[in-house]
């Protein structure tokens, strides 16, 4: 997921944490340089191998300008 926001999206890695007592890293993504700027907090629970599509997912909106150019930019790269 890292990849796909900071590589495709072009957003920053703000900071990657690890919690191994709590089996799991946070890795908050922005736009921005810090975490004062909007961020994104993704979560890695360790040894869970699969997750149910959506599950504990609400949604997020990003604005492009061209929606169709971004789609296919994004499935050119996989």
């Amino acid at each position: 997921s890292v990849r796909f926001y900071t590589e495709l999206l072009g957003m920053n890695l703000i900071s990657r944490t690890d919690y191994p007592e709590g089996k799991f890293t946070l890795a908050f993504l922005s736009y921005g340089k810090t975490k004062d700027d909007p961020c994104i907090e993704l979560t890695y629970n360790y040894g869970k191998d699969s997750y149910v599509m959506g599950d504990a997912f609400g949604h997020i909106a990003l604005a492009t300008e061209d929606i169709y150019a971004t789609c296919e930019r994004l499935k050119e790269k996989g």
